[in-house]
């Protein structure tokens, strides 16, 4: 189908054909799928149907949807149904497509000098300075959690993300290295009654 093949039912042979193919790829797990009961003239009328529904509801693909949910086949186990392989189609081109564009956003840019990536790395070195080799800390969730960061009401979210940050490590380690510990000490023993166990080190 050419990328600019208009939407439509598509043809009866198209369908035969990607059933075929899915037929020597998935073996009898494709076998499977199809009906089993009523004579060979019901399991006939049942299986044209099944194409004409699947016929139908293909043609609103484009080619290129169509070819990139095909190619998509040999990473699956089993063989889709039709919402399946729909989404598959749709999320495979767009996939496609993204990638496409963001290798064609690349810009052009020259190849970096040693005096250009050894210049950047010192700038690199002094930003991170001043926090590497630190320990964590949850000074952060004892201050907002004592009213001393926010004004503001706080959500039953905020409050637990605090109360979970305060009866972490970084929260034990604060309490054990902190100047002014003991002004948070009921905050700490709140949330280790809440949190204690399951945020342990």
């Amino acid at each position: 189908m050419s990328a600019d093949q208009p939407k439509g039912t598509l043809p009866r042979k198209w369908i035969d054909t990607l059933f075929a193919r899915m037929a020597a790829m998935y073996g009898s797990r494709f076998a499977d799928m199809w009906p089993t009961h009523g004579d060979e003239a019901e399991r006939e009328m049942q299986r044209n149907v099944t194409k004409e529904v699947w016929a139908t509801e293909l043609g609103k693909l484009s080619g290129p949807e169509l070819k990139a949910g095909v190619a998509g086949l040999i990473h699956r186990k089993f063989p889709p149904t039709l919402p399946e392989f729909f989404a598959m189609c749709k999320e495979a081109r767009a996939a496609q497509a993204l990638a496409s564009s963001a290798t064609l956003a690349l810009p052009n840019l020259p190849k970096a000098t040693g005096e250009f990536v050894d210049a950047n790395l010192e700038r690199i070195k002094r930003a991170s300075a001043g926090v590497r080799g630190k320990e964590p800390t949850a000074e952060w969730a004892f201050r907002i959690l004592a009213g001393e960061r926010t004004t503001a009401p706080m959500t039953p979210h905020t409050t637990e993300c605090c109360e979970r940050a305060v009866a972490s490590y970084a929260g034990r380690l604060f309490m054990r290295q902190a100047d002014n510990a003991k002004r948070y000490a009921t905050i700490f023993e709140k949330a280790n009654e809440k949190f204690g166990t399951a945020v342990a080190a």
